[in-house]
C-alpha cells in the first residue's frame, strides 16, 4: 500500500469517463472558456474535434497526472489501488485547492478512512444560474466514490445479517439533504456548453424565483405529464394555490392514465396511480408523524454538540478552580503553599487545555449542521 508510484488503474478512469462524458467537439463553457473530450480545458478551442481515444489519452495522459503527483504529496498514509482510483476522480471533479482545504484530507492524514469516505459526500452542490442547488448527478457521483474507496482489495469482510443486526443512526440524518436534488442533463452537442433540466429539457433559470414558486411550477409540471393537457384541468404557467388544488382533486378522480400517455423514457413517473382520497384523520395522522419525526431529528442533531459543550463547561470549571485556589479564593493561604505551586497550575493548565479542544469540537459540530439551527 503505497501512494508515490501509484498511477489511476483501468477501473477509476471508467469512472471518470463515466461521470464526465464525451464530447466530440469543442463547446464554450458560460465563463468564455471552451471544454473538449471528457472534461479538458486548458487546450480546448473553438472548432477542435478529437476522438474517443485520443480524449482518453489525453485524460490519462495529461490531466490526470497532475493531480496523481499531488495526492501523492499531500496523502501522508499509505493508500491501495481502489482508494487512490477514488481520490484521482474526487478530486479531479472538484479541484485541488478544493481538496487541499477538504475535511477528506485532513481525516485521511488522521488515519481516520471511514470518516474521510464520509466526508466526500458534502460536495454534492453547484451553482446554477445563481443558485446553489443539491445536484443528483454529484449525489451519485460521490456515493460510487465512496464505495470504490471503501472496497477492499483484498475481499470484504463478512457482516452476516443474523449476527450484525443494523440500526438507526439518526446522527446520520444531517447528510440527507433537505431539498431535492436536481436532475440535470449536460448537453455534449452543439458548440455551447449548456446544463439542462431532464425533465424538462430547457436550460436551468431560477429567474430569481423563490423556493414556494419553483415547487408550484414543478408540480404544475408533474400535474401536465400525468393528466395531459386537456380541457378538465389547466394549470398556468405561475399556478396559483388555488389552480393547485384544483388540479390536485382532479388528479385523485381522474382514471389511471392510458398507454398512448406514457411519459418520455426520461420522465419520472408518479409510482402510485390507485386513487386516493385523503380525510382529515389521515392529514392528522401524517402531521403527528412528521412532528415525531421532526423531533427525533433534533435530538439527533443535540447530541453531536451536546457532549462537546459539555466537556468544554467543565474544563472552564476547572480552570476557574485552579485559579481561585492559586489566588487564594477558596481559603488556602496567601502566598501559596507547596500545594498550590502544584496542584493549581495543574488545574489552571489542564482546564484551559480542555475548553480550548472541546470548543474547537463543539464549533465544528455546529458547523457541519446544514440547517443550524433547527426549524
Amino acid at each position: 500500500m503505497t501512494t508515490g508510484r501509484l498511477r489511476i488503474s483501468a477501473t477509476g478512469l471508467e469512472l471518470i469517463k463515466s461521470f464526465e462524458g464525451f464530447r466530440a467537439r469543442a463547446a464554450r463553457l458560460p465563463d468564455g472558456r471552451w471544454t473538449i473530450g471528457y472534461g479538458h480545458v486548458k487546450a480546448a478551442r473553438a472548432n477542435l474535434r478529437v476522438s474517443e481515444a485520443d480524449a482518453e489519452a489525453i485524460l490519462r495522459d495529461y490531466d490526470l497526472p497532475p493531480i496523481e503527483r499531488a495526492i501523492a504529496r499531500a496523502v501522508h498514509t499509505p493508500l491501495n489501488q481502489n482508494e487512490f482510483d477514488a481520490l484521482v476522480s474526487f478530486v479531479f471533479n472538484i479541484g485541488l485547492p478544493a481538496f487541499m482545504k477538504s475535511e477528506t484530507l485532513l481525516r485521511l492524514n488522521a488515519g481516520e478512512r471511514l470518516a474521510a469516505a464520509e466526508a466526500m459526500a458534502v460536495w454534492r452542490k453547484a451553482r446554477l444560474s445563481g443558485r446553489l442547488m443539491v445536484v443528483d448527478a454529484l449525489v451519485r457521483r460521490r456515493a460510487v466514490e465512496r464505495a470504490l474507496f471503501l472496497e477492499p482489495m483484498e475481499g470484504r469482510l463478512a457482516a452476516p445479517s443474523a449476527l450484525i443486526r443494523p440500526q438507526a443512526d439518526i446522527s446520520a440524518l444531517v447528510l440527507a439533504p433537505r431539498d431535492k436534488p436536481i436532475e440535470l442533463d449536460a448537453a455534449m452537442e452543439g458548440e455551447v456548453a449548456q446544463v439542462r433540466a431532464s425533465e424538462t429539457g430547457a436550460p436551468i433559470d431560477a429567474g430569481g424565483a423563490s423556493a414556494p414558486e419553483l415547487a408550484a411550477r414543478d408540480v404544475k409540471q408533474r400535474l401536465a405529464r400525468v393528466l395531459g393537457d386537456g380541457p378538465s384541468v389547466r394549470v398556468s404557467d405561475e399556478p396559483s394555490v388555488e389552480e393547485i388544488t384544483r388540479a390536485i382533486s382532479a388528479l385523485a378522480d381522474a382514471p389511471p392514465p392510458e398507454k398512448a400517455q406514457t411519459p418520455p423514457r426520461r420522465s419520472r413517473v408518479i409510482d402510485d396511480t390507485e386513487q386516493v382520497r385523503v380525510g382529515p384523520e389521515e392529514i392528522a395522522r401524517a402531521l403527528a408523524d412528521h412532528r415525531a419525526f421532526m423531533a427525533e431529528k433534533r435530538r439527533g442533531r443535540i447530541a453531536l454538540w451536546a457532549p462537546f459543550a459539555l466537556l468544554a463547561g467543565l474544563g472552564a470549571v476547572v480552570a476557574l478552580w485552579g485559579v481561585a485556589d492559586w489566588a487564594g479564593l477558596l481559603g488556602t493561604s496567601y502566598p501559596p503553599g507547596e500545594r498550590e505551586f502544584y496542584a493549581a497550575p495543574f488545574l489552571t493548565v489542564v482546564g484551559v487545555i480542555m475548553f480550548g479542544v472541546m470548543s474547537y469540537y463543539l464549533y465544528r459540530a455546529l458547523a457541519e449542521q446544514d440547517d443550524w439551527p433547527p426549524a
